[in-house]
């Protein structure tokens, strides 16, 4: 069954796009009331494909387990609505640029004077106290801004994004955590706090490592491909019929993937004798090693090297990753019942609680009124 862990929290989310959508997402995944206020024509990202039945899906997924109102906040009879929810609410989420939420009347000074116990989280690119806080973001623009399209990609081609919305996915989980930890505080003191997440904060959180390393060395990190700065052999090698990813730079592993090359002329060259020799000649290891693996197929090496215990997958196309019942990536997958679109295949909630019965799907989707609004009773 999904989570009741949060069955009695009550959460208004007025975000857009992906990052504030997602923290009211994950609290509802644990069970919490979640009501989404859309504008008018509603959210921008109902425009995205690909769509079922004219429901977008990247909408869907990102709005699991919520019931979805349209209110126009400049409205006064809906701003009157919305200000009944928010007395009754215990959390408010928003992603509007900083200053807005407060001209529309809706900031967290109006608010809390409402709703002492608020905890309310506001989400924008760069941070509200940020020299560049009026500036607009998305995960795109964040990955440039905050140095990870500098490090991703070839080491001899151009910038590259991660196709996937990682600042986005990282801001929402982010948010969750502020959010649960003022939840715990709340308990105690009984008071609400403002919660300032920006998706530029979450991007130099996944960019740690790089940014600390040129914070204290100043050494500028580079592109390496599928490689890592820090290791080698760790990355992808051509096969004769596609690629596989292999992890091999601890000592026993390196030791171990030259066994399973053959007893390779590897395994005593004084270029690669150790960690550091391998990092220093990186260009030379790959051309090594990728002139072996070109011999055979993907499958033949992953079962030489996970006999020997060297890390190894195929590189997956997420269609491949569907059919690799070893990995039985489907089981993180449920089906759920749209009222338009009708039955859907998404993701299930990014826990597992362990009853011994598994996660069961996600909630129906369903609109409220936008005439009555309503939370659902504390149970």
């Amino acid at each position: 069954m999904m989570s009741q862990t949060l069955q009695h929290l009550r959460v208004l989310d007025l975000g857009q796009l992906a990052a504030g959508p997602l923290i009211s997402t994950f609290l509802a995944d644990l069970g919490a009331d979640v009501i989404k206020i859309e504008p008018p024509g509603g959210d921008l990202v109902r425009s995205f494909p690909p769509h079922i039945k004219g429901e977008s899906l990247p909408h869907l997924g990102l709005n699991r387990a919520k019931r979805l109102c349209t209110l126009d906040l400049k409205n006064a009879e809906h701003a009157a609505r919305l200000h009944a929810m928010v007395r009754e609410a215990d959390v408010l989420v928003e992603s509007f640029r900083p200053g807005v939420m407060d001209r529309l009347g809706f900031g967290y000074e109006a608010l809390s004077e409402r709703n002492p116990q608020l905890i309310y989280c506001s989400v924008s690119a760069y941070g509200a106290h940020s020299p560049r806080a009026g500036t607009p973001g998305v995960d795109g623009m964040i990955q440039a801004a905050s140095g990870l399209m500098s490090i991703t990609g070839s080491a001899d081609g151009e910038p590259s994004k991660i196709q996937a919305p990682i600042v986005d996915m990282t801001t929402g989980q982010l948010g969750t955590m502020a959010v649960l930890a003022a939840l715990l505080e709340r308990a105690q003191s009984g008071k609400g706090r403002h919660l300032n997440v920006s998706l530029f904060g979450a991007a130099l959180q996944v960019g740690l490592w790089p940014l600390q390393a040129i914070a204290n060395t100043g050494e500028v990190p580079l592109r390496c491909g599928s490689g890592a700065p820090y290791a080698t052999p760790n990355e992808a090698y051509p096969a004769r019929d596609g690629w596989l990813m292999v992890a091999a730079y601890q000592p026993a592993r390196w030791t171990a993937l030259c066994l399973a090359l053959g007893n390779s002329p590897l395994a005593v060259d004084s270029r690669f004798s150790t960690l550091a020799d391998r990092l220093q000649n990186r260009p030379a290891l790959f051309e090594e090693l990728a002139s072996i693996f070109k011999k055979e197929t993907v499958a033949f090496w992953i079962s030489k090297l996970e006999e020997v215990d060297v890390m190894c997958t195929p590189i997956h196309d997420y269609g491949a990753l569907l059919e690799d019942a070893s990995l039985d990536a489907r089981s993180y997958l449920t089906e759920a019942d749209h009222p338009k679109a009708g039955r859907l295949t998404l993701m299930r909630p990014f826990f597992d609680m362990v009853t011994g019965e598994g996660s069961q799907g996600v909630a129906v989707f369903a609109d409220c009124s936008e005439e009555e609004p309503s939370w659902r009773p504390r149970t």
